[in-house]
């Protein structure tokens, strides 16, 4: 039932900005920032359920919790990139958001580093050490 609050809210959100921008112009990208930063709260706020079924299941498999956190930290990224990447579009300002889009994708290499470095030793561990 959650969902409908989410889609009810974006629809008169919408509509709002609509009618903003027919009068106020300047004012309508504000308003529509604003919507979109209460829903954001919103959904981050409907994650802890989600994040607390990570955790059970990464310690019911072993997976060590870094693992889950370098996971959320990539999915905040990106959710945090495509809600700035459609301001700036919104905004007119496509070639800004290509830049946040590339700037996103770096963060989310950088963050995944780690991780990737722990799966090769895992993996040169199972080598033999005298492999030609």
């Amino acid at each position: 039932m959650q969902v409908f609050q989410l889609v009810v809210f974006a629809l008169l959100a919408a509509s709002m900005v609509m009618l903003v921008r027919a009068y106020r112009p300047d004012i309508a990208l504000q308003v529509s920032i604003i919507a979109g930063l209460i829903l954001l709260i919103y959904i981050v706020t409907q994650m802890s359920g989600v994040l607390d079924s990570l955790t059970s299941l990464a310690e019911r498999y072993g997976i060590d919790s870094a693992y889950i956190g370098i996971l959320i930290k990539i999915i905040g990224i990106a959710y945090v990139v495509q809600f700035a990447t459609d301001i700036c579009k919104d905004a007119g300002e496509s070639a800004l958001a290509s830049k946040v889009e590339l700037g996103g994708r770096v963060m989310i290499l950088a963050a995944a580093v780690p991780a990737a470095i722990s799966l090769l030793d895992m993996v040169a561990s199972l080598l033999p050490v005298g492999m030609p």
